[in-house]
């Protein structure tokens, strides 16, 4: 049963993640498609530079690396939150 919740979990941030890297231009379905998957690999990939980089520094500190399941959940809770704030900024120009 905590798998399943496990499972869950990633597959929710994952949705979300989808959700918010979405760029909706009513005139251009090219251009939609274009810019939503520009900020869908950005963020992924900025998830998972910034992972690294924290799990270096825990490394550095503690000794210890995160587990597999605790680097993924790193990654995707730091995509989804990466395309939440590029999307406020596009859709409500909030810029911070």
């Amino acid at each position: 049963m905590p798998q399943l919740k496990s499972y869950l979990s990633y597959g929710l941030l994952s949705f979300f993640w989808i959700l918010f890297s979405l760029r909706i231009y009513p005139s251009s379905l090219e251009k939609t498609l274009i810019e939503s998957f520009k900020i869908l690999i950005g963020s992924g990939l900025y998830g998972i530079g910034l992972t690294i980089i924290v799990n270096w520094l825990k490394f550095r500190f503690t000794k210890q690396t995160f587990t597999g399941k605790q680097y993924l959940r790193w990654i995707l809770w730091l995509a989804l939150l990466t395309s939440l704030s590029a999307s406020l900024e596009h859709y409500f120009r909030i810029k911070g």
